[in-house]
C-alpha cells in the first residue's frame, strides 16, 4: 500500500472513531503511532458492525450487511485483498505485525447478529455472557493483540474486562434499551425479583427492578476484581492503555453505585478534568 492511499485510509478511520465520541477515544489516542494505527481499525469495525444493527431498520438488510462483512473478513485473510477502508485498515495492520485471529472479527459479528432478527429480551444468564464473548471479549482480544500480549494466560484479561465493560453498559443503558424493546438483565434476576412481564418497557417501571440490576451489578464487580487482579500480573508498560478503559469504566459504575440501583437515568457522566486525572495516574505516577 502506498503512503497516500494509507494517509487516506487513516483520515477516513479517524473520522469513524474521532464521531463515536467513545470513553475508548482518550486511550487510542495516546497510543504509538502503529499501535493506533492498528487499535483505529479495531474499533472502527466493532463501530460499524454495531450500528447496522442500531442503526438500520429492515431485518433483511441488517442480515446482508452482517454477511458483507463477515464477507469482508474471508477476503481478508484468504485473498489478501478487502473492498472497504475499514477492510484495508484491518489487512494493512495484519501485515505489519499484528497477528489478529480472524475467529475474533467472525466472534463480534456473530455477537451482534444475536439482536436479529428479535432484539435480545431477558436472556439467560449463559446467553448474555455469551453475547458479551461477541461484543465486548472479542474486541478485547483484539485490543491485547494491539497492546503487545499473545499468550492465552493473558488473553484471560479480555475476559473480565469484557464482562465488567459490557455489563456497566447494560447497567448505565437500562432504560435506552427498553425504549427499543431490549432488556439485557437476565431473565434469573428478573423472576428473582419478582418481575413476570416481558415488556421492556414495563420492565423499567417496575419498583422491583432495582433487586435484579444489583444482581447484575455483583457479577459486573467480580468481573472487575479479577480484571484488575490479572493486570497486576501483566507488563506494567504495555498494559496501561487497558487500566486506563478500565478504570474509565469502573468510575462510571461507581457512580451508579453509589446513586443506587433504582436510580436508571441520568447516564453517568464523567468530566474531562476527571478522565485527564485518571490519565495521569495511571501514565505518569504509574497507579
Amino acid at each position: 500500500m502506498d503512503n497516500r492511499k494509507l494517509r487516506q485510509i487513516d483520515k477516513e478511520i479517524k473520522v469513524i472513531v474521532e464521531q463515536s465520541a467513545s470513553s475508548f477515544f482518550m486511550a487510542m489516542k495516546i497510543l504509538p503511532k502503529k499501535q493506533k494505527r492498528a487499535m483505529y481499525a479495531v474499533y472502527s469495525f466493532c463501530r460499524v458492525i454495531d450500528d447496522i444493527v442500531d442503526e438500520v431498520n429492515e431485518i433483511s438488510k441488517k442480515q446482508q450487511m452482517l454477511k458483507f462483512w463477515k464477507d469482508e473478513i474471508d477476503n481478508i485473510y484468504l485473498n489478501k485483498k478487502a473492498d472497504t477502508s475499514i477492510g484495508e485498515a484491518i489487512l494493512y495492520s495484519i501485515t505489519n505485525g499484528f497477528d489478529f485471529p480472524k475467529t475474533e472479527f467472525i466472534n463480534i459479528i456473530n455477537g451482534v447478529g444475536m439482536d436479529i432478527p428479535d432484539p435480545i429480551n431477558r436472556p439467560s444468564y449463559e446467553r448474555l455472557l455469551k453475547y458479551c464473548r461477541g461484543v465486548a471479549v472479542a474486541p478485547g482480544v483484539l485490543c491485547m493483540y494491539v497492546f503487545g500480549f499473545k499468550n492465552p494466560y493473558d488473553m484471560e484479561l479480555a475476559r473480565y474486562m469484557g464482562n465488567a465493560l459490557q455489563m456497566t453498559n447494560i447497567l448505565r443503558d437500562t432504560k435506552e434499551d427498553a425504549l427499543i424493546d431490549r432488556c439485557y438483565i437476565p431473565d434469573e434476576y428478573l423472576k428473582n425479583a419478582g418481575i413476570k412481564g416481558n415488556n421492556p418497557r414495563d420492565i423499567i417501571i417496575d419498583n422491583k427492578l432495582y433487586v435484579a440490576r444489583q444482581k447484575l451489578a455483583i457479577r459486573a464487580m467480580e468481573n472487575y476484581d479479577m480484571a484488575y487482579k490479572k493486570i497486576a500480573t501483566l507488563d506494567k508498560k504495555k498494559i496501561k492503555p487497558a487500566k486506563l478503559i478500565l478504570s474509565l469504566y469502573k468510575e462510571y459504575y461507581d457512580i451508579m453505585k453509589n446513586r443506587g440501583w433504582e436510580a436508571i437515568t441520568p447516564k453517568p457522566k464523567l468530566s474531562k478534568l476527571k478522565k485527564l486525572k485518571l490519565m495521569f495516574n495511571i501514565f505518569i505516577l504509574g497507579k
